[in-house]
């Protein structure tokens, strides 16, 4: 199939790089940076995601892309070469109206090519090419390639939103995230059909709400999650807590940190983990929603924490059953409440954390339970701080044993 432009529109100074557009490139980094072993390569690209977390909290999104796009390159090897200033993504889904690829460059001086399915476009700064494309598109940039998945057809927006009107509220809420990823109005463009396909099992009774192993979306009480659940239970049965930093999203676990390093450490273990969006109630939610689906409390819980999630986690001793053992990213607090005195403390910082956290997490350091650890991992930041320690953070919840069920 022959693609072509349908327009080239001039949009110079009005495209906004958002969150969709950092977090395509957030990905990318977490895999280069957890599938490198190189730790030169490492050292020499910790300053450009330094910058790309202070440019986010900056709210400086383009400075955010040109960073994560220098760390890349670094850890590749090679030079930040102009394709990767290209960003994709599909235009917003409209009954009745063509599918529509986007493309246009984030920064950049100087005209890029790059093929979509094959077929070569040329793309200019400051002008946004528009191409006909009503399936999955494969665009290749320089060093990027992006794969976008297929916008959805009529006849399942339709689908989507008849169960949108769905007494569940399970089904209710996974076909609103659907129809959500489908306007590109959400931070993430992947797992649109697997969603489709889960809320109309569940519709048709064809799925029970306990036989979904991956929960796109999900809410309780005021608090939105995600969730994984292993094929087979481990006993004692453990539930993992994820919380995420200041900034962060529901997503955040799932979709980085490490590439999904954490949620995919529990799930080889037999255990289920839950990703909310952080605030000080959210994890007694997510084990509420627990209960009323799968009709069970978890032997034992483990909660970690990334920054503002790390301090959050800090908050969590009310749960029941109460945390076994606590995971600490970087976080943001100096202190351990009393209740937490005894109990066993993983804490992880980055030997060029921000210099704020890194003396928080000093200070914190020194009022840990005899049989916690700590660790400063060289060459790591802020940001990268959950990749390099998750393993070694899930290693230390293995030596803890069963003894810590229910404790």
């Amino acid at each position: 199939m022959t693609l072509a432009p349908l327009v080239l529109l001039s949009v110079f100074g009005t495209i906004d790089e958002s969150r969709y557009e950092m977090g395509l490139r957030l990905r990318e980094l977490d895999r280069a940076w957890t599938q490198n072993s190189d730790p030169v390569r490492k050292k020499a690209a910790v300053q450009s995601v330094s910058n790309a977390v202070n440019g986010f909290f900056q709210n400086r999104t383009q400075d955010v892309c040109i960073s994560i796009d220098q760390a890349v390159a670094t850890l590749a090897g090679a030079k930040a070469d102009p394709g990767l200033g290209v960003t994709a993504r599909f235009a917003p889904f409209a009954a009745g109206e063509p599918s529509t690829l986007r493309l246009w460059l984030s920064y950049g001086d100087a005209p890029v090519k790059v093929t979509v399915n094959g077929e070569t476009f040329t793309i200019e700064p400051g002008v946004e090419t528009r191409v006909a494309l009503s399936e999955e598109a494969v665009v290749r940039a320089g060093a990027r390639t992006i794969r976008l998945e297929a916008p959805p057809t009529e006849s399942q927006a339709a689908r989507l939103s008849r169960l949108k009107e769905s007494e569940d509220p399970l089904v209710r809420g996974l076909a609103e995230q659907a129809l959500t990823i489908a306007g590109r109005r959400s931070e993430v463009d992947s797992h649109f059909a697997e969603i489709l396909k889960t809320a109309t099992a569940l519709a048709t009774g064809e799925t029970k709400p306990s036989e979904v192993k991956v929960v796109h979306w999900a809410k309780e009480g005021p608090t939105i999650f995600r969730a994984r659940f292993p094929d087979k239970w481990s006993e004692p049965k453990t539930v993992v807590i994820g919380l995420h930093g200041a900034g962060g999203s529901e997503n955040l676990f799932f979709e980085g940190y490490g590439n999904g390093a954490v949620p995919a450490e529990a799930l080889k273990r037999g255990w289920a983990f839950f990703a909310p969006k952080s605030a000080p109630r959210a994890a007694g939610d997510c084990l509420e929603w627990l209960k009323k689906v799968y009709g069970f409390a978890p032997d034992r819980v483990f909660v970690v924490g990334h920054s503002m999630g790390g301090g959050i986690a800090l908050g969590t001793h009310t749960l029941e059953p109460k945390p076994a053992a606590l995971g600490l990213f970087a976080p943001a607090a100096a202190n351990v409440p009393g209740p937490f005195r005894e109990t066993p403390i993983y804490l992880a910082v980055g030997a060029q954390e921000i210099p704020m956290l890194k003396d928080n997490a000093m200070r914190l350091a020194d009022r840990v339970s005899d049989d916690s650890v700590v660790k400063i991992y060289p060459d790591c930041e802020h940001l990268m701080i959950v990749a390099d320690a998750a393993r070694d953070c899930f290693r230390f919840f293995d030596g803890l044993g069963n003894s810590q069920a229910g404790r």
